[in-house]
């Protein structure tokens, strides 16, 4: 949740995916109830919306699979963790959809 500059809050939902080892789907419902927390936050005085998703590669790198452009809609960060290396750890990258692929965004965590 957050607006066109900042993420405020990062929430985890559940995986309805058929074979949720290989995949993720996000829960319907739960984006849903999202979409109307988000509204309610904006009644209060703040604008905020649904901006992104994030999700795991926990066998590939940080980088949108097939699958990743496949489900991807415009205008939407998409912030995917994967393996370096054993001995590097794990990266983070954020992505938007342009015309036709996806081009990566700079994240920049503040504390």
């Amino acid at each position: 949740m957050g607006d066109a500059h900042e993420t405020i809050e990062a929430v985890a939902v559940s995986n309805v995916a058929d074979d949720p080892l290989r995949q993720y789907v996000v829960s319907p419902a739960e984006h849903l109830a999202e979409i109307r927390r988000c509204r309610e936050r904006s009644r209060a005085g703040a604008t905020l919306d649904v901006i992104g998703a994030y999700h795991s590669h926990p066998h590939s790198p940080a980088q949108p699979s097939p699958t990743d452009l496949e489900r991807a809609c415009r205008d939407f960060l998409f912030v995917i963790a994967g393996p370096v290396s054993e001995a590097a750890g794990i990266q983070v990258r954020g992505y938007r959809l342009s015309e036709i692929e996806f081009e990566e965004v700079q994240l920049l965590v503040v504390d």
